[in-house]
């Protein structure tokens, strides 16, 4: 069970950024709280915890001040100045004397105790300037503890809902658990925590086709024991997006015909190439990457030829290729041959795959062996692809 470390007067008027020793970080209450209002301390806490301050000794630059230890229990044996630029491996010196090895397990500079002026939006006593604005100067810190997980997990009492929406809507799942708390909460989509969702709730505003999916919220108590909820469905109705409306989403934001992310503007980075051609070799539609591919698949590209290593002075066009080709809303290739730069003939054969792209999983590089002659009887000595979008 987290605890609350008894109110500790003022002793750390002017003092620097906190560190928190556990596998949680620290919550200091107030500066929210007004200065006429005490909050009280359970009896049950004040009979296992005391005040006491211990030397922390960074192990990196041989920093030092006080801080806050909290035992596998999750009781605060400290709360007061602290120092910053710890390092993980500290020694913690006791008021007895006692000098212990230590992990620093998390450090939280955000809690406040002495950094906050009255100048800031959220102001805490501990600093000087602000001192003088707090009738009562009661210090109350919260803490989780690290340690091995046990115990009975978060009872979960209603798992988040499927959901449709239209592209462009808002949805919001929620999730209802009981147990002793408090709980953290960390939603995921497809299996994938979300950054930032750490709230009972999960809002997601002006969604695409891309947020369709499954999102399920991950419950852990301060036991370290956790519940999986059962996973909502976001539905996105309507029209799926195409896979190039995908491609210039994810690139520009917008899926609009004019502007930057038109198939045939080049203005997100100027390098000549059009978005069509971005999005068929792939090449980064607002860097200008215009070069040539590497046939190892190590770099996306532009076509490239090369001399066989058989002997015989045969020659093989190469280039990239979207693995999804040949699918509505993507690309068709076709390598073509001229030997005149006016007429160009398709190759006869399909191309064949050298190697999965490692610039991009989604490409992969194929080949066609220049052909001896054209059906015109005349020598290739040109090489272009032809791509094309299906609808």
């Amino acid at each position: 069970m987290p605890s609350i470390a008894p109110p500790t007067e003022n002793r750390a008027a002017g003092s620097v950024e906190p560190i928190s020793v556990g596998s949680r970080q620290a919550s200091v209450v107030p500066p929210s709280v007004p200065p006429s209002i005490d909050l009280a301390v359970p009896e049950s806490f004040r009979a296992k915890t005391s005040p006491a301050t211990v030397a922390l000794i960074s192990a990196k630059g041989g920093s030092a001040g006080s801080g806050v230890v909290v035992d596998s229990e999750g009781l605060i044996l400290s709360a007061a100045h602290v120092v910053a630029a710890m390092s993980e491996r500290i020694t913690v010196i006791f008021p007895d004397g006692t000098r212990r090895t230590a992990k620093a397990l998390g450090a939280d500079s955000e809690i406040g105790i002495g950094t906050n002026d009255s100048g800031r939006g959220y102001p805490d006593w501990t600093h000087s300037n602000s001192a003088s604005n707090y009738a009562i100067r009661n210090l109350y810190v919260l803490a989780r503890p690290g340690g091995t997980a046990s115990g009975p997990a978060p009872e979960i009492l209603a798992h988040p809902c499927d959901r449709t929406t239209a592209p462009g809507g808002d949805v919001t799942f929620a999730v209802t658990c009981s147990g002793e708390g408090p709980f953290d909460y960390q939603w995921r989509f497809d299996g994938i925590p979300i950054t930032g969702a750490t709230l009972p709730w999960l809002e997601l505003n002006a969604v695409s086709h891309n947020g369709a999916g499954d999102y399920d919220v991950v419950i852990t108590g301060p036991n370290l024991v956790s519940s999986i909820s059962l996973a909502g469905t976001l539905t996105v109705a309507g029209s799926p997006l195409s896979i190039i409306s995908r491609w210039q989403l994810d690139h520009f934001g917008t899926t609009d015909s004019d502007g930057a992310a038109a198939v045939t503007s080049d203005l997100g980075d100027l390098d000549t190439l059009i978005n069509l051609l971005e999005f068929a070799f792939g090449t980064d539609p607002n860097l200008a990457d215009r070069r040539a591919m590497e046939v190892d698949g190590s770099v996306n590209g532009l076509p490239v030829v090369q001399v066989t290593n058989d002997g015989d002075g045969s020659i093989d066009a190469l280039f990239n290729r979207r693995d999804d080709h040949g699918r509505p809303g993507s690309l068709d290739y076709t390598a073509q041959f001229s030997s005149d730069l006016m007429v160009f003939y398709d190759h006869p054969t399909a191309p064949t795959i050298l190697a999965d792209s490692t610039d991009d999983p989604a490409y992969e590089v194929v080949k066609v062996p220049f052909p001896a002659t054209l059906p015109d009887g005349r020598e290739p000595r040109f090489f272009r692809v032809l791509v094309e979008l299906i609808p």
